[in-house]
């Protein structure tokens, strides 16, 4: 038969430390072009996919002609 560990919960205590050469490093940067570029055109594929959804639904909602 296999032993029970004799473990259980204690408090944690968490404590955060910022990285200041990081955030520096980072907050003077120029974005990378490449990044901007997808960025945009997954939120112009994402909008576009909304409008088409959305359009389909009150399509939906209309009375037969």
């Amino acid at each position: 038969m296999a032993r029970q560990r004799q473990t259980k919960a204690e408090t944690l205590h968490l404590s955060v430390e910022a990285a200041d050469t990081d955030a520096a490093c980072l907050a003077g940067a120029e974005p990378d072009a490449r990044l901007r570029d997808l960025v945009r055109l997954l939120a112009r594929q994402a909008a576009r996919d909304f409008v088409n959804a959305e359009t389909a639904h009150h399509e939906q909602d209309r009375l037969p002609k």
